[in-house]
């Protein structure tokens, strides 16, 4: 069997996405090296951006010292914007998106989160709320952590060999070097029927169970990666879809102004929504 020439592959349907992708991305890069600069120019003024210094700040600060011989190189400063401009603002975004169609979808929940928001943050949900309130919403808690699991926004994560590993062999024979980059489908994990009963199902209360059950399922739970490389924003991505839970069932009433048979989950960059037309109307009962 011969590989095809390299010219054929423009005749490809996927070429014309190979293209746009590449483009946006030269785009992407342009805009995070402005912002880059901007942040090095305040630095080597000496002004004080902030009180406690940003990781893109520390990125930039890094890349003027050496550590063992090596430093941050600009490249590496480069890349690290572009994921944390990418994963900190498109993923949660999707995930409030899902956990708002999900409150359309499941009245009932609705409904509990609403008595419990009214109760722990005292009546009509007013931001700012205190962290210590928002850690007793337990059950908001477990119905973001289910939404996340049905509707993870990041369903593949790319997995690389330690550096100074020469090959790892996987159960089923095959070869991983250190050059190879593995593709994880985050799906598979999330929708593990041996770890996750009925797993197509949408069941927060999965999630208030006993400690040991309660940790077999974080193990296979990697919307947000795992090991050392898990996401560094996962703590403020909870926060941010719990205060945007508690917001939505204490101010509003949802309707959703489509068909459910129309919405499907896509993928593009994040698996979002083909579309998600929602009607928003003040709580009646508020």
């Amino acid at each position: 069997m011969y590989p095809l020439p390299a010219w054929t592959w423009k005749y490809s349907p996927l070429y014309k996405y190979e293209v746009t992708a590449l483009i946006s991305n030269q785009r992407f890069d342009k805009e995070c090296i402005k912002h880059v600069d901007r942040i090095r120019g305040l630095i080597e003024q000496h002004v004080v951006i902030s009180e406690q210094p940003s990781l893109i700040e520390t990125f930039i600060r890094e890349s003027k010292h050496e550590h063992a011989g090596a430093a941050v190189t600009d490249h590496e400063v480069l890349e690290n914007v572009k994921t944390l401009f990418i994963a900190g603002s498109d993923t949660t975004s999707v995930t409030i998106t899902w956990i708002a169609y999900l409150l359309i979808l499941h009245p009932l929940w609705r409904d509990k989160l609403r008595v419990e928001v009214d109760a722990v943050l005292g009546g009509r949900h007013k931001i700012p709320c205190t962290n210590e309130q928002v850690a007793q919403l337990v059950h908001v808690h477990a119905f973001v952590k289910e939404a996340l699991r049905l509707y993870t926004a990041a369903p593949f994560i790319g997995i690389q060999l330690l550096s100074d590993t020469e090959s790892y062999t996987c159960a089923n024979g095959l070869i991983i070097l250190p050059s190879d980059t593995i593709f994880l489908g985050v799906d598979g994990c999330l929708r593990n029927s041996t770890v996750f009963p009925s797993p197509d199902t949408f069941n927060p209360a999965r999630w208030l169970v006993d400690t040991a059950t309660l940790c077999k399922m974080e193990q296979y739970f990697m919307s947000f990666g795992s090991g050392p490389r898990v996401c560094p924003g996962q703590g403020l991505a909870y926060l941010e879809c719990a205060m945007a839970t508690a917001a939505l069932v204490s101010h509003f009433d949802m309707t959703l102004d489509c068909p459910v048979s129309e919405i499907k989950r896509v993928l593009a960059f994040t698996a979002s929504a083909n579309k998600l037309p929602i009607i928003f109307h003040m709580r009646a009962d508020a």
